[in-house]
């Protein structure tokens, strides 16, 4: 149950600075979520993990080892990538999209065998879909689409899952069934990390949460220590108030 070290990362776009001698971590086997404003930071702290870029200045340490030592395949490996869009081009099947996930596994001209296809197999009914194996992945709707990526991560067999916004432009009904399969994933002792602009997600199924503001690190803690009225009114500059229902707690964005 390996986390993540960040330590004094700077990095820029262009010559202009995202990050300037940013430090966090990210525990192992728990659920944190990256929150803050469109715009903070986010999706490029997960980028950075993830080794599809590379800090200008700073390091970033896995499991004891500089995230740079790390091949691609080996990376691929490890970390499984749910990015916020993508659209495939060519009209594979959903069991045949979620093959390619086993792409790390594979030398050049390998085929999968029955034991990646067992894999394929085991993911589609841990998450539900088997009816969905046959469907074309250009013909499914917006949440179904999330789903299959997220499920071609979990093909991967990764340690840690990074997903960018994954509940983003979905119904409530999709974003339910979203939150809910983030949640059940602590339950296998593996990281995961996921951002978001909605406090209440991260409330409803974060362990840890790191609030950025700006591209840089305002809070990291427990949920119930983060989000304070003064740090959210601070990163999205609106008058938020947390209200309370028993134990529980949520963000009330109303006037």
């Amino acid at each position: 149950m390996s986390g993540f070290s960040v330590n004094e990362v700077s990095f820029a776009y262009n010559g202009v600075k995202v990050f300037d001698d940013v430090s966090l971590s990210i525990p192992g086997g728990k659920v944190t979520a990256f929150l803050g404003a469109n715009g903070s930071g986010k999706t490029t702290m997960q980028k950075l993990l993830l080794g599809l870029l590379k800090p200008d200045a700073g390091n970033i340490v896995f499991g004891g080892r500089l995230l740079a030592e790390f091949g691609v395949r080996e990376l691929s490996k490890i970390i499984g990538w749910v990015p916020q869009v993508e659209e495939p081009s060519f009209p594979y099947t959903v069991q045949e999209y979620l093959m390619l996930g086993r792409a790390p596994y594979l030398g050049f001209l390998d085929a999968p065998d029955i034991s990646d296809s067992e894999i394929v197999e085991h993911v589609l009914e841990r998450l539900e879909m088997t009816e969905l194996a046959e469907r074309k992945v250009t013909r499914m709707s917006g949440g179904e689409k999330r789903m299959v990526l997220i499920a071609r991560a979990l093909v991967q067999e990764p340690s840690v899952l990074l997903l960018d916004e994954p509940t983003s432009h979905l119904d409530l009904g999709n974003k339910s069934s979203i939150l809910g399969l983030i949640d059940g994933l602590r339950d296998t002792g593996d990281t995961v990390v996921f951002s978001t602009h909605d406090p209440n997600e991260a409330i409803c199924v974060a362990d840890h949460v790191i609030l950025f503001c700006g591209g840089e690190v305002l809070a990291c803690g427990f949920p119930c220590d983060v989000l304070s009225e003064e740090n959210l009114r601070q990163v999205y500059g609106a008058d938020l108030r947390l209200l309370r229902v028993e134990d529980r707690f949520f963000v009330d964005f109303g006037p």
